[in-house]
């Protein structure tokens, strides 16, 4: 297996990737990948030319006052069903997370459904600690997110 950053000629994979991690149909797939996709920085697991799992994260500049600090926002992790369970999630958090530190990123935050207690405990596990909860953040079915960061400097 080889961790490194996608580039477009992923987009295939990453596609149908994010089609069976969560379900969404066509058009929303098409408009993450659109509207969101050229401004992420997105790494992948690739073993065999295949693309198996994928992270993404997208920039975020925080301000207050005169004062600023960047940060991402880890928008989405998945991995295809037939290689979970065996730490690429985990080692795709990881770079990604090493990656924002390197380039003096303040944190990275995420969302995930209060519900899901495996990603929950696999953020936990990567640094990341539950810091709020975002009310009926989700829907189908309606749900709270639970707010994570996980702080670099």
């Amino acid at each position: 297996m080889r961790l490194r950053k996608t580039n477009p000629g992923d987009l295939p994979q990453l596609k149908a990737l994010w089609a069976l991690g969560f379900g969404d149909t066509e058009q929303e797939i098409e408009a993450f990948f659109a509207i969101s996709y050229p401004t992420a920085t997105g790494f992948c697991a690739e073993e065999d030319g295949k693309v198996i799992a994928a992270a993404y994260a997208l920039p975020q500049e925080l301000a207050w006052g005169e004062k600023s600090c960047r940060s991402a926002y880890l928008y989405a992790v998945t991995t295809h069903p037939d290689f979970r369970r065996q730490g690429i999630a985990r080692a795709l958090i990881a770079e990604l997370t090493a990656k924002a530190g390197e380039n003096k990123l303040a944190f990275v935050t995420l969302e995930v459904r209060e519900s899901n207690a495996p990603a929950i405990a696999l953020y936990t596990g990567a640094g990341f600690a539950p810091v709020g909860k975002r009310k009926n953040f989700y829907s189908n079915p309606t749900e709270n997110a639970v707010l994570m960061t996980i702080s670099l400097i």
